[in-house]
Formats: structure tokens, sequence, C-alpha cells
């Protein structure tokens, strides 16, 4: 599969192909100067915009990695703590080639043993790849592309079906990175035949992205349990381009169908998956209630949600979908002390305006943290 997403004549990866370049350059990149300066960059910016948790799905992180994390952001100036989900799809692809699938829970559990301080991983859960990238679009379409190009997997159907099965017959939670309508009947697919082979209560399956769907595959994720992690900023950034490329204007109008989730009362979550989209956790409400296209229009207007419902997207609901919701995503005894400070209430200006609300600062578990003046 990999050999296959990868290019070097054409000087082209994509989807699992970056497995074979990444350890050419990673060492010249990924130094750790470089990476204290990027990680310094990226913590004054999500503090910035109010950011007091974070969670990084699937990451690709060895232990060296990780113990740079641990050490940077376990500090007293930093106000946000970091979970990450350990990457079912990589681990799987790896002991599927040495023979020892036998060892892939073990393995996964190694992880947990890893969480320190600020930085911990979320136990029981994994993050698995289906289909590929929206932004490449490569996402698999059950009706193909208008320019007749082909999407791609990242993981062959068989391939996630058994790691689905593998991982939910552990107990885990999983979450599924899916963009196509076709991929995303993979996924619901697989879901659904782990229900009827073992049924499970509370698994808190989590379809991931959720771009491109069908109305009828929202019932399928309602009936199954499931429940949705979306980028609404595809909607935003993409709607008026692939109207006229790949998508046509109906299949790109109603990307992210939130409404259609929220009317049978689904969990749903907006998350940014940055740099897909900025980790402006107000912006991301902001997409999901407005779908205000880059050139002004609204995309799908009976796609939009509430202004309430798209704040506890970035609240409660993102700390439901990761098992959370007693800890923080809302004010309640017992719970973590995190606020964001706003300089406006966001339920009283207009829907339009919600990105333009300013963060004065936030409070970390009881300490105040003010954002700091541009210089």
């Amino acid at each position: 599969m990999a050999s296959e997403q990868c290019s070097f004549a054409d000087g082209h990866c994509f989807e699992s192909g970056i497995e074979l370049i990444v350890p050419a350059f990673a060492k010249d990149l990924m130094t750790p100067e470089r990476l204290k300066a990027g990680l310094n960059t990226v913590k004054a910016y999500l503090h910035s915009n109010g950011v007091t948790t974070i969670a990084e799905p699937g990451a690709l992180v060895t232990p060296q990695i990780y113990q740079f994390f641990a050490e940077q952001l376990n500090v007293d100036e930093v106000p946000f703590r970091t979970f990450f989900i350990p990457n079912g799809h990589g681990l799987y692809g790896k002991l599927k080639q040495e023979n020892r699938l036998a060892d892939l829970i073990q393995e996964t559990k190694t992880f947990d043993s890893w969480g320190k301080g600020k930085v911990q991983w979320l136990p029981n859960q994994t993050k698995l790849f289906c289909d590929g990238a929206i932004f490449s679009q490569l996402m698999q379409l059950k009706d193909g592309y208008t320019d007749g190009h082909q999407g791609q997997w990242i993981a062959v159907p068989d391939d996630y079906r058994a790691a689905v099965k593998a991982y939910w017959d552990a107990g885990y939670q999983i979450h599924t990175h899916v963009n196509g309508d076709a991929g995303l009947d993979v996924v619901l697919g697989a879901l659904e035949e782990q229900m009827q082979a073992n049924p499970r209560q509370d698994h808190r399956f989590t379809v991931v992205h959720f771009g491109v769907s069908e109305d009828d595959q929202v019932d399928r994720i309602a009936r199954s349990g499931a429940v949705v992690s979306a980028n609404p900023y595809y909607v935003s950034s993409l709607a008026d381009k692939y109207s006229e490329i790949g998508l046509g204007p109906e299949r790109a109008n109603t990307m992210v169908r939130l409404r259609s989730c929220v009317e049978r009362g689904l969990h749903v979550a907006l998350h940014s998956d940055m740099p897909m989209a900025p980790a402006f956790p107000l912006l991301l409400a902001w997409c999901a209630a407005n779908r205000t296209t880059a050139s002004g229009r609204t995309a799908a207007p009976d796609q939009r949600i509430l202004v309430e419902k798209a704040l506890e997207g970035i609240t409660i609901e993102h700390a439901y979908i990761n098992r959370l919701e007693d800890m923080i995503g809302s004010i309640k005894p017992g719970k973590k002390a995190d606020f964001t400070i706003l300089e406006q209430d966001p339920l009283s200006v207009a829907p339009q305006d919600l990105k333009d609300v300013k963060v004065w600062g936030t409070v970390f578990e009881g300490r105040v943290f003010p954002v700091a003046a541009p210089t």
C-alpha cells in the first residue's frame, strides 16, 4: 500500500506513502531546536484561542518524541493539558508485517504507561484510518469524482474491518478517520458487524471528520450508537472550490451535515485537525452555526446548527467523545476549574460575529492566564 502511494519520480507521496518518506528527512526536520521553536509557537497560539485541553488522536509518537513533549509541556507556564490516542492503524500494519497481530492489544496498552502530568494517553482508545484525505480529494466516493480521478484507501477495507474487530473485542473505543461516503459505508458496515456479533453499550465509536455523507448514513450512525467528531471548516474553506472541481455543488454544499446529526440526537463534537483547520474553537463554532463559504454565501443553510449546539461541540460534547465529561467540558462542582474568558457573551452576538469574539485569557485548574498583548 505505501509503495503504491509514493512516487519518487513525480516527487509526490500521499496517504500511507508518507511512511516511506518520513524516515529520510525526519532527523533533519525534527531536531530538538526546531521542535522546541515550533512547540513554543503552538503553545502561544493555543492559549490565545482559549484552548485548555487538546486531544491528538492517532498520533505518530515515538517514546523519544513523547518524552520531548512531556518535558516541554509539563511546566507551570503551560495553561493546557494534552491527551494522545494511540495510532491503531500504524500498529496493525506494523504487526501484520511482522506476523505478530496477536500482540496488537498488548502493544497498544504500552502507551498508557507513558503518561505524565499534563501529557497523558487516553486509556482503552485507539484511532484507525479508512479512506483518504479531503484536502487532496482522495476520499472514497460512491459516485466518483466529476473529473474521473480515483480516491484512495489508507487502510484497505479488509484490514480496517479486522482491526475494528480486534479492538472492539478488547473493549476499546474506536475513533476512525473517514471523509467520503464510500469510506463511511465501510466504517459503518464494520461497526454494524461488531454490534451484531458482540453488542456493546456506550461504545462511543467515533466517526472522525465526517466529510461527504448521505442522509441515510446519518440514520445508520444513530442506530448503531456511534458519535461524530466533525470538521466544520471543510464547508467554509472547500465548498466553493469543490462545487466546481471534483464533487459538484450538491455534495460540496452538504459536506459535514451537522443539522442532520443534531436532529437525530447524536453527540456531535467539533475539531480542527490542525493544520487542516485553525485550532480556534470559536471559529469552528462559527463555521458550524453559519456555513459561510470563502465567497460569503451560505452552503446548505438547512445544515446549520444553533450557536448553543455549536458551543457545546467545542466544550462538553468534545469532552464526552473523549470520555472526559466527568473532568472537563462544563462548569460543575468536582470538575477541573478550566474556563475560557471572553470579552463578549457569545450568545449575545449575532451568529456571524461569533468568530470575532475576543479571548481575554483562560483559567486553567483555577489559575488565571491572561492572553499576552500582541507585540
